[in-house]
Formats: C-alpha cells, sequence, structure tokens
C-alpha cells in the first residue's frame, strides 16, 4: 500500500476554527513529540535515580523498592478516577456522533478492527514499555548490580529498536497483519515468561542467561509490532480521519503505559517481580488473541 493519502478533511476543520494558527505545524509537531515524551521519561526517571537514592540512605535493594511504591501508589489511586472518566467519555461519544464533522468519530473507531489494534497498542505498552520500569530493580535485586551495569545489560531490551522494525515492515507485506501481530505479541509472551524463568533460578549464571534473553525477546517483539500498529491504524481508517488516527495511536500508548506502570504495581505489590512478568506475559497472550480475531488477513 503505497498510494498517498488525500489531506484529511478534519485539517479544514481545523483551519476553520477562530484564532487556531495554522501557520507554523511544524512547532505545532515539535511540541507534540516533546509532550509525549515526557510520559516515558516520567515513568522511568524513578528507576534511574534509585542507584543514587541507595547510596545516600545506605538502601538495600528491597528498601529501594519502597521508593518506587511511593510513585506507583499515587498514580494508582488517581487511575482510579478512570470510573469517573468513563461517564464523560461516553458523553463525549454520543455528543460526537451528532456533529457533523466529530472530533473523533466513535463509529470509525468502533469498528473490530481498529478495536483490535487498540488493544494491540495497549498490550505492548504493557508487556514492554511498563516491563522496562521494573526491569532495572529486578536485576538490582538478582544481581546487586549499580547503575551503570544495569543500564548497560538494559540495552539487551532497548538495543532491537533500533535494528528490527525494518524487518517487521517487510513481514507485514509477506504474512499480513494478522499474522504478523499474532507472532510479534507472541515473542513478547516468551520474552516475559523468560524473565519469569530467570527469577525462579539459584545459578547466577543461568538468571543472568535466561534475564538477557527475555530481555532481547521482549524487545524484537515490541520492535516487531510497534512501528507497523501506528501505519495499521492510518490505514484502517478513512483517508479523510487519518488526524483522529494519529491521535488515538498517542492515547492507546500512553494510556496503556500508564495503566501498565498502576496495574504491575498492584499485582506484584511492588517487590512480587515474577508475579509482574507473569502479568506481561498473559497481557501478550491477549495480545495475540486479539490479533487472530479482530485484524483482518492481508495488510
Amino acid at each position: 500500500m503505497t498510494a498517498t493519502l488525500p489531506a484529511p478533511c478534519d485539517r479544514a476543520s481545523a483551519t476553520a476554527v477562530p484564532g487556531v494558527d495554522t501557520l507554523h505545524p511544524q512547532g505545532t509537531l515539535v511540541a507534540t513529540i516533546l509532550a509525549s515524551s515526557l510520559a516515558f521519561i516520567d515513568g522511568s526517571v524513578v528507576t534511574v535515580a534509585l542507584p543514587a537514592i541507595g547510596r545516600s540512605y545506605a538502601a538495600t535493594a528491597s528498601e529501594l523498592q519502597w521508593t518506587i511504591n511511593a510513585y506507583l501508589l499515587p498514580l494508582s489511586a488517581l487511575l482510579l478516577i478512570g470510573g469517573a472518566a468513563l461517564l464523560l467519555l461516553a458523553g463525549f461519544a454520543l455528543q460526537q456522533r451528532r456533529r457533523a464533522v466529530p472530533l473523533l468519530d466513535p463509529i470509525v473507531f468502533g469498528t473490530q478492527a481498529m478495536i483490535g489494534v487498540g488493544l494491540l497498542l495497549i498490550a505492548v505498552s504493557v508487556s514492554y514499555w511498563a516491563i522496562l520500569v521494573y526491569l532495572p530493580p529486578a536485576m538490582q535485586s538478582a544481581f546487586g548490580w549499580h547503575a551503570n551495569r544495569t543500564g548497560l545489560a538494559m540495552l539487551a531490551a532497548t538495543a532491537p529498536m533500533l535494528v528490527v522494525p525494518p524487518i517487521g515492515g517487510h513481514l507485514v507485506m509477506r504474512i499480513g497483519w494478522r499474522w504478523h501481530f499474532a507472532h510479534s505479541l507472541a515473542i513478547l509472551a516468551v520474552g516475559n515468561l523468560l524473565l519469569l524463568a530467570s527469577l525462579r533460578r539459584t545459578d547466577t549464571a543461568e538468571t543472568l542467561g535466561l534475564m538477557l534473553a527475555g530481555m532481547a525477546a521482549i524487545g524484537s517483539g515490541a520492535a516487531l509490532a510497534h512501528p507497523q500498529l501506528s501505519g495499521a491504524l492510518l490505514a484502517l481508517a478513512p483517508p479523510d480521519r487519518s488526524g483522529m488516527a494519529s491521535a488515538m495511536t498517542i492515547v492507546a500508548r500512553q494510556g496503556g503505559f500508564a495503566l501498565g506502570i498502576a496495574a504491575l504495581a498492584v499485582v506484584g505489590r511492588g517487590q512480587a517481580f515474577e508475579a509482574i512478568f507473569a502479568t506481561a506475559a498473559s497481557t501478550a497472550v491477549l495480545g495475540v488473541l486479539a490479533a487472530i480475531f479482530l485484524l483482518p488477513a492481508d495488510r
């Protein structure tokens, strides 16, 4: 699919609003990218600072876990407000259906394929991005590592993002969306299961080997799926709703990341890394099922 999409009509709607500045779209793009990146920075800043906190207070690895809890528990509590937010969202959806040119068209995003892509975005956020927050304390707890060694080991989970995405593009062309995303989420599930297995080994070498293998697997699975999900959402949306589709991609990713961190904190109670990795693996399996039963077979 190489055809150029026509200019979406939601751009015309935006320019028709009095007071909207459309002369500097590049500035808007830069501001949006910087703002969206803050969610990932905010989720990892406490983890990055843990070694310095530990040195300042002579805290052990188990004691440092309470520092993470101090960050995650308020986040989890604030997410409870989401129940009321759902009512507001439902009202917003009904209001948008009555508009000739809605900001977010519920009919477009309520299709089976769109729901499937949204679920996959959330599954990747939980089983990869949220797990990145818990990997450093898990390694520090297992090996007693400091920041430099932990950061070097984290490359096993992040480096695939630099080299694997082009492979995902070729696979989508060969096997289609359904089986590409099903395989990608299956790799994520296997990776989290390897992380789970690493914590059940008493030999340090076996623990390290399984943990590095699991990190490489979740990094590869996310790198195969993550970039292609944006393309799938844009391609499935009508050309005149491509702007809406792009916005929904950001919402699903950021929402899945925030909910994933909080949910894993509740499940693992801050210290049970086995429960955290098992939950992430289960979420990835649900992503596999969503890909098989909700996505079209062809690209």
